[in-house]
């Protein structure tokens, strides 16, 4: 699969846990942008290496709030 900076990927594994990328402008660079408890939001990964990853088709919500300490 070709990886394309604004494209959203994902990864399952046996289970059908998920990982789910945003391709970021860096080569082979996405962050993570939902998982199943196996990576943190916010991480970033080099895809080139990752089998199995293919597009992500669906929805992903993500939700923000003020930090009550600043």
């Amino acid at each position: 699969m070709k990886i394309e900076k604004s494209k959203v990927v994902q990864w399952k594994n046996t289970e059908g846990e998920k990982i789910v990328w945003l391709v970021t402008d860096m080569d082979n660079i996405g962050v993570v942008i939902h998982s199943d408890n196996l990576s943190s939001v916010g991480t970033t990964s080099d895809l080139s290496n990752i089998d199995g990853l293919e597009p992500f088709i669906g929805t992903v919500n993500i939700s923000s709030k003020a930090d009550s300490t600043t």
